[in-house]
């Protein structure tokens, strides 16, 4: 094997892959990352044996063949370098890599030892936007339960369909739904997706300027492709439980206000609430038009803050986790926001005043 690429290159497909290889005592070769140069470039693969990466560096490969070498020593060592052209060349079980002024050499180990990454068939196939996937990724992924006793909560339902892909996520205490547009899909499918599996595709998404991710589904796995770079995961088995029955149709209150006024009002007010039980309280009249965001520790002492709505005639009562809170809010998009609610024992929605697309249902603290 014997290539030569820049720099840049090489230093971006190593921070896509290299992440992903874990110190394993019984299986070393999964520290190690897989370059395999071909004609049409050089592959880079990482596996933990739960999701795959494998990403394509534009090079001129000179001799075809492959190697594998730590990963994170190897992309720790080519982010050091200046950006100038890398010679990387296969010498029995070393790498030699050689620059304008250094030559270095990194010992490895057979490829054939390296585990198979899986192909997913097409059976079911949808493309979606990236900046969409992007966005729905970073309002679900949050609300993931990470009680492993449930593991069908450990990862984000996704549902494709009627020209729509619907993703949720849910830790029993709130859910946080997104729904974005996949007019081409048609045809139904369900599935759970580990959640570091998306961890993993939302972190490669963020580098890369791809207008589109396709999707595959099989019976077993799932892949994730855009630009050059392909990530294939299992996915969690068992049945996701019937959401939808929680998320109230109907309400008493609706209460619009300023979403970052808000959240500063509930940061400021959390330093006084109960510790463990993070209780902040939000109080409303119907004489008044201000939110009374409030807490209260005997030791710590007690604080109120007010904060502005856009409703008349709305009153509430009811008691909230501060971090739940301030997580939807956080995820909001928009300079407005919408609290509905019922009454202090029932599910509260919040959603963006300028939309429904999220959806986040809280859970109250019962008094």
């Amino acid at each position: 094997m014997k290539l030569v690429c820049t720099q840049e290159n090489l230093t971006l497909g190593l921070s896509i892959v290299a992440r992903l290889s874990d110190k394993n005592i019984n299986l070393p070769i999964l520290s190690n990352v897989l370059l395999r140069a071909q004609k049409d470039g050089l592959t880079l693969i990482a596996t933990n044996l739960e999701i795959g990466i494998k990403t394509k560096v534009r090079g001129k490969i000179e001799v075809e063949g492959e190697f594998t070498a730590n990963a994170r020593l190897f992309a720790d060592f080519v982010s050091t370098l200046k950006k100038e052209n890398v010679s990387i060349e296969l010498d029995d079980k070393n790498l030699n890599i050689k620059g304008e002024n250094h030559q270095t050499t990194i010992r490895g180990m057979d490829p054939a030892e390296f585990p198979v990454i899986p192909e997913v068939g097409p059976s079911f196939l949808f493309s979606v936007a990236a900046t969409h996937f992007r966005e729905a990724l970073s309002q679900t992924l949050f609300a993931v339960s990470a009680d492993e006793s449930r593991p069908e909560l450990n990862g984000v339902f996704i549902q494709v369909g009627d020209g729509s892909c619907v993703m949720a996520a849910t830790d029993s205490y709130r859910l946080s739904e997104k729904t974005i547009p996949v007019p081409q899909a048609k045809e139904k499918k369900s599935v759970i997706v580990p959640a570091r599996t998306l961890q993993e595709t939302l972190r490669v998404l963020e580098l890369s300027d791809a207008a589109d991710v396709q999707i595959a589904i099989n019976d077993n796995q799932i892949q994730f492709s855009f630009g050059e770079t392909q990530i294939v995961s299992r996915i969690i088995t068992g049945e996701y439980p019937d959401y939808k029955q929680i998320i109230p149709t109907a309400f008493k209150n609706e209460v619009r206000f300023a979403t970052e006024e808000m959240r500063q009002a509930i940061k400021t007010t959390s330093l006084f609430c109960k510790q463990g039980i993070n209780d902040v309280r939000l109080s409303l009249e119907k004489r008044f038009s201000d939110i009374a965001v409030n807490a209260e520790n005997s030791n710590l002492g007690k604080n109120v803050s007010n904060v502005r709505t856009e409703s008349k005639n709305q009153e509430m009562d009811i008691v909230f986790n501060y971090k739940f809170l301030l997580d939807g809010l956080s995820h909001i998009v928009g300079e407005a926001a919408c609290l509905k609610t019922n009454d202090p024992t029932s599910p509260a929605l919040l959603v963006s005043a300028s939309g429904d697309d999220l959806l986040y249902v809280i859970m109250p603290i019962k008094q």
